[in-house]
């Protein structure tokens, strides 16, 4: 016996032995088969600890690897070291004078910190994709212990049948759900056939009289997506091939062991810190930008470029207030001056109407133009720029954001797929949806299981309040309410317990800071909000991942 002591899944064995009688007369001993010995309950003890060992496991070494991305706490590489020093660098240049001197260790600051939320970014997307690569290893080895288990409760049916002993592969039995329950949780039962039947954590059969197996489509494949497809149950064909399906899916880490953990870690945790960095991107990028829009260059730059809008020229001008443009020499002196006063313009006007009053009030010392949302002021004397300001009575604004900051004429952090700020659409505003363009949504609960998914098409109508009005009508808006807030940005207002992230999708569309801007045109959108799992609160989505700058970059 204690030869195999340390043998994997072996039991202790016992011979039953019995008095040899023949014609009512003792002849000896009869031996019977050998029995094992086993604690049933305390090997059902064992499989739900293994799920939970499993699930920790997992979950602890990809959020180590999560951790050493961080840096150690203090350490001057680590982002928040980087985020210090561009307040202590924004401090000692308010106290100086003007310069590249001063200026460029703060833009240097601000870049190295974006590069880092950027790398970081990216090496979330690459645990993510391992994860995903690791979910389709997971799913193949369940499914091949789930085929073993299978074929030895045939074997050992058919001893007990013949009155044989059934130890040996009782044994191996036993080993194989022991993995198989760190691998995903289980109940197993076992019949008085001999057979064990399995169950997953949450009630869903895998083995009784026929076989399941685990269907994933990516399997072995890892990639970071913005949805991923749901593991499905389906039974096995004598041959080991995949059948029909049961139409039971296996998408949530409540399924335990180290499957479980895994998608927890891939649809929840994970997307949680990169909505938390995106968040810090978006505040740092914003204040920035907010600074700097202020004020202008001294001496000021000849072209003042905006950064790409959602707008086109005959959209809604949107601004309240006034601006003051001027063109000056590298000395200061003006050469010319106008006050774009938008209150005057009008409730009605465009974009178009704001370039025309900018171009008639400087009278050709410097033209202003607007083409594929970005909008340009360039001077047209030599020796002369072009200087931005606030009407100190009278600020612009639209969606709170002055005339400025809202193009991008004199940002710091600039990104090519987000507008980093608000887009102040309205209900009334037209959405500009082609044919055949789409946007995936998708819901999930606080598990990360996916609850309800749809395609908006802006098929219903040609506005904002068209597209919110399709949402709410879908089988999202049986978990909460979507509206648009004065900034122009999506709002999902949870109604149910269950209803917990809401993300979305579109593989031909722009990432904006406002959902108002990111449902419009422009390639290359890929972006996710948060909900919350408390009914009546609201989510307001906000840009994933900004990508690509002009004097500093975003993640």
């Amino acid at each position: 016996m204690l030869a195999n002591v340390n043998t994997p899944g072996y039991a202790r064995e016992t011979v039953a032995l019995q008095t040899g009688v023949t014609a009512g007369r003792v002849n000896g001993v009869v031996v019977g088969e050998p029995g094992r010995v086993a604690d049933k309950f305390l090997e059902a003890t064992v499989y739900g600890r293994s799920g939970d060992a499993g699930r920790a496991e997992v979950e602890a070494g990809y959020l180590d690897r999560l951790q050493s991305l961080l840096g150690a706490t203090g350490s001057e590489s680590a982002l928040p070291a980087r985020l210090d020093a561009i307040a202590a660098t924004a401090t000692a240049m308010a106290g100086a004078n003007g310069g590249s001197a001063v200026t460029a260790p703060f833009v240097g600051m601000v870049e190295d910190a974006i590069g880092s939320m950027r790398q970081l970014g990216r090496d979330v997307d690459v645990l993510r994709g391992d994860i995903e690569g690791e979910v389709g290893d997971t799913v193949e080895r369940v499914n091949a212990l789930l085929r073993t288990v299978d074929t030895l409760n045939d074997s050992i049916s058919r001893l007990q049948g013949l009155g044989r002993s059934a130890s040996g592969p009782a044994d191996r039995r036993t080993t194989a759900l022991e993995e198989l329950s760190a691998l995903i949780g289980i109940t197993a039962r076992e019949q008085p056939s001999g057979r064990v039947t399995i169950d997953t954590a949450s009630g869903v059969p895998l083995l009784d009289q026929r076989l399941r197996q685990l269907s994933y489509p990516a399997s072995g494949v890892g990639s970071a997506q913005p949805v991923y497809p749901t593991i499905d149950v389906r039974f096995a064909e004598a041959d080991g091939t995949l059948g029909a399906a049961t139409g039971t899916t296996l998408d949530t880490p409540a399924m335990g062991g180290r499957l479980g953990g895994l998608l927890d870690l891939r649809d929840r945790q994970l997307p949680a810190f990169s909505a938390r960095l995106e968040t810090l991107f978006a505040g740092l990028a914003r204040t920035i930008n907010a600074a700097s829009n202020t004020g202008s260059a001294v001496p000021p730059p000849a072209i003042l470029a905006g950064r790409a809008t959602a707008l086109t020229g005959g959209d809604r001008l949107g601004f309240t207030g006034a601006a003051l443009i001027a063109v000056t020499r590298s000395d200061g002196t003006m050469v010319a001056g106008t006050t774009l006063d938008f209150d005057a313009l009008g409730a009605a006007a465009t974009v178009d109407d704001a370039i025309a009053a900018i171009n008639t009030g400087l009278g050709g010392a410097a033209t202003a133009s607007f083409a594929n949302g970005t909008l340009t002021i360039a001077a047209t004397g030599a020796g002369t720029g072009v200087a931005v300001a606030q009407d100190t009575a009278r600020p612009s604004a639209r969606a709170g954001i002055g005339l400025s900051h809202y193009f991008g004429l004199n940002d710091i952090v600039r990104s090519d797929t987000s507008m980093l700020v608000p887009s102040g659409f309205t209900t009334a505003d037209p959405h500009r949806f082609a044919a055949g363009e789409a946007v995936d949504f998708a819901l999930r609960d606080s598990s990360g299981r996916l609850v309800a998914r749809y395609a908006l098409t802006g098929a219903t109508g040609p506005t904002y309040g068209d597209l919110i009005d399709e949402l709410n009508a879908s089988p999202l808006g049986g978990y909460g309410q979507f509206a648009l807030d004065d900034a122009g940005r999506l709002r999902f207002s949870a109604t149910r317990a269950e209803s917990g992230q809401c993300s979305r999708s579109c593989p031909t569309r722009p990432t904006a800071a406002a959902p108002g801007a990111a449902l419009r045109r422009s390639p290359g959108w890929a972006r996710r909000g948060r909900g919350s799992t408390a009914p009546g609160s609201a989510a307001t989505c906000s840009p994933i991942r900004p990508a690509s700058r002009s004097h500093a970059s975003s993640p």
